[in-house]
């Protein structure tokens, strides 16, 4: 979930979820055991503005955290081609295409980078690179297709 407007954070701040009724919100949580303290907090009843620690005595946290955005942060969303667990019998005489998708996170739109995609074997040993340049806006996802020269 964006925040809009974007806000700049420039000393120490916390991220939290109200609740405003009795309804519970549901979120999924993950057990973490002893859990990391000065993390995590909770406000009963809603609105109290003493927060309670869930460390020590609580042994989960809820599956949500904050990404903040930076001005440059490109990451591979999905390897779209090929997928976990396909097999494939690698040839230098033929191709083999790869596919990711490419997101900016980040805040700033990207000049032309070098997108590079590496075929490996079992043995962790490099076959072949793919290389692609290609420029990349904020928020926006592409999908780089690698073909084997």
């Amino acid at each position: 979930m964006s925040v809009l407007p974007r806000i700049q954070v420039t000393n120490a701040f916390f991220i939290g979820i109200r609740q405003p009724t009795f309804t519970n919100v549901n979120f999924s949580y993950q057990d973490e055991s002893p859990i990391r303290p000065d993390a995590f907090y909770f406000a009963v009843p809603a609105g109290d503005t003493s927060w309670i620690p869930f460390s020590p005595g609580y042994q989960y946290n809820f599956n949500i955290q904050p990404r903040l955005q930076v001005a440059n942060d490109i990451a591979i969303a999905q390897i779209v081609q090929p997928m976990r667990g396909d097999s494939f019998l690698y040839s230098p005489t033929d191709s083999l295409e790869l596919k990711a998708k490419i997101i900016n996170y980040g805040y700033q739109n990207q000049g032309p980078f070098i997108v590079r995609g590496e075929v490996r074997n079992r043995f962790n040993q490099l076959e072949y690179t793919y290389d692609a340049i290609t420029p990349l806006v904020s928020g926006d996802t592409s999908i780089f297709v690698f073909v084997k020269m």
